[in-house]
């Protein structure tokens, strides 16, 4: 019990990696005012990702364009992008293909690279 802040601090980088990613893949993030310590942890680089201020834009434009911005990242050779969710007045509607981080507040989308990376 004396230990369950380390779970939390954990648990989005422990199950990152259980996801596939791995140490000096890159990833990305979306809407990114939340710190970078989990990729650290897991060893990973963020190279790219959407601003804060242009976050609520992606979350609500079409599937076409959510698609070309991941694209964008997937040519930079993202591998996973991480989000994390905000307060419930800016609830963003994550699709079926982004998966909670253990029980933290932080979502992934996993980005099947080309084979011939």
């Amino acid at each position: 019990m004396r230990w369950s802040w380390l779970s939390r601090v954990t648990s989005p980088h422990s199950s990152l990696g259980r996801s596939g990613v791995k140490p000096g893949d890159h990833v990305g993030r979306i809407g990114g005012t939340y710190g970078v310590s989990w990729a650290r942890l897991l060893r990973v680089t963020v190279v790219a990702e959407v601003p804060r201020a242009n976050a609520r834009e992606f979350w609500y434009a079409t599937p076409a364009v959510q698609a070309s911005v991941i694209d964008t990242f997937r040519r930079m050779g993202v591998t996973a992008l991480v989000t994390k969710q905000v307060p419930p007045e800016e609830i963003y509607p994550h699709g079926s293909d982004w998966i909670q981080l253990g029980s933290s507040s932080f979502y992934a989308l996993k980005i099947a690279q080309p084979a011939n990376r």
